[in-house]
């Protein structure tokens, strides 16, 4: 997971985790009631996603495999269907936001 400076002074360094870092974390945590799903939605548009696959392609890239539950995997298809619609009414067209991925799981690939 890579970071980046946030702030730096003469004796100090303050760093954060990068945005896929971060939009890995979000999604792997997929804890309800909480800011995560608006989190995640955010980071994807931050990021400029495309396609659910390269949000599972962030996410294993950056936290290790046995962190995606299924309720991970859930957490991101959802994340994934609200940011599709509300790009479409944007009049953007994204690429696999119609079919469920993974269905076997991301690894089935």
């Amino acid at each position: 997971m890579g970071t980046e400076a946030y702030k730096e002074y003469s004796n100090l360094v303050v760093k954060s985790v990068d945005a896929k870092g971060l939009l890995a974390m979000k999604a792997t945590s997929s804890r309800l009631g909480t800011s995560d799903m608006d989190d995640l939605i955010t980071l994807m548009r931050h990021l400029n996603i495309k396609s659910i696959d390269e949000v599972y392609d962030i996410v294993i890239d950056n936290v290790p495999k046995n962190t995606l539950s299924p309720l991970s995997e859930f957490f991101i298809q959802e994340a994934f269907a609200i940011y599709s619609k509300e790009d479409s009414a944007q009049g953007s067209i994204r690429e696999g936001a119609e079919s469920l991925p993974y269905p076997n799981g991301p690894d089935a690939g």
